[in-house]
């Protein structure tokens, strides 16, 4: 594929059981908690509202509870697996098929989602600021 780049990788580790983790994936009240302001899902469609006023748009390719949850996202498909790990959860998650020129804010933008996920699931603590003059865009890892 010309102009994309390798898949984006990240792992995580959780404490909490991988039921949990998924619920807060695949659900618009669990993805409101760490990813956007909101989301709503229609069908397999699902708009994301940032604190900026942006949205965007990903589409369900693949629920597996709790074990896999895949999106059309950002131009590339979006994989999330859920291995169990002790009593928590290892999360991995693979981006294929983002353009080379987006590889560097996309990488960026999933640690934050990332890490954010990980206080919510974690400690029930959002880490984002709520702020429109503060996104990823004005340079804010905490959008």
């Amino acid at each position: 594929m010309a102009g994309k780049s390798q898949p984006i990788v990240w792992r995580l580790s959780l404490t909490v059981p991988r039921e949990q983790v998924y619920e807060l994936l695949s659900t618009d009240e669990g993805r409101a908690r760490f990813w956007a302001e909101s989301t709503r899902r229609r069908g397999d469609a699902i708009v994301f509202r940032c604190a900026d006023g942006s949205t965007h748009r990903a589409w369900v390719i693949e629920e597996k509870p709790p074990l896999r949850f895949s999106l059309a996202y950002q131009g590339g498909i979006a994989t999330f697996r859920l291995i169990k790990s002790g009593k928590g959860t290892r999360l991995e998650l693979a981006h294929a098929g983002v353009a080379a020129a987006d590889r560097a804010v996309a990488e960026a933008a999933w640690v934050g989602i990332l890490l954010g996920l990980k206080a919510a699931a974690q400690f029930d603590v959002d880490l984002r600021n709520h702020d429109r003059r503060r996104s990823l865009r004005q340079r804010f890892v905490d959008q």
